[in-house]
């Protein structure tokens, strides 16, 4: 029983690794999801069904949340918004998946990502929260595998 425990991955057991980079562990990651986009296609003549073609994929913008620890991904956001930046800066992303002994098992391949909103902290003296930054992030898509 005890093996079965150790080899199931925890939805609050995972790191993210930005092109190598280590900006630090986040508490939340939001956002993998992939969905299939279909066109409708009314047939002539026939109004009791419909015929759905396939078009693209689309992947949705991933949300990584922390408390602030540094300036990292702020600088990254500003190199990717200032005046005359045309090219966004890309960065590969890696997001693992662990059990409860730390060990990977799973891990996402995000490629081409960069950052396109960042929400600093709600600031309120009547609370003792952490405070919390969020980068939301586009990509152009994910692959996922075991990890090894």
């Amino acid at each position: 029983m005890a093996q079965l425990i150790s080899s199931r991955p925890l939805s609050w057991r995972f790191l993210v690794t930005i092109d190598g980079m280590g900006v630090g562990e986040f508490t939340e990651c939001n956002g993998l999801t992939v969905e299939r986009e279909f066109e409708p296609l009314n047939e002539g003549g026939r109004n009791d069904s419909v015929h759905y073609l396939p078009k693209g994929i689309k992947f949705t913008n991933i949300t990584l949340k922390r408390g602030i620890i540094s300036l990292a991904l702020w600088d990254w956001l500003m190199k990717n918004v200032s005046a005359g930046q045309v090219q966004p800066e890309l960065k590969n992303i890696i997001i693992e998946l662990a059990n409860e002994t730390g060990k990977a098992m799973y891990r996402w391949n995000v490629s081409r990502a960069f950052p396109v909103k960042w929400t600093g902290p709600d600031l309120n003296v009547e609370t003792e929260e952490l405070s919390m930054e969020s980068l939301e992030l586009v990509h152009s898509g994910f692959t996922l595998e075991e990890a090894r």
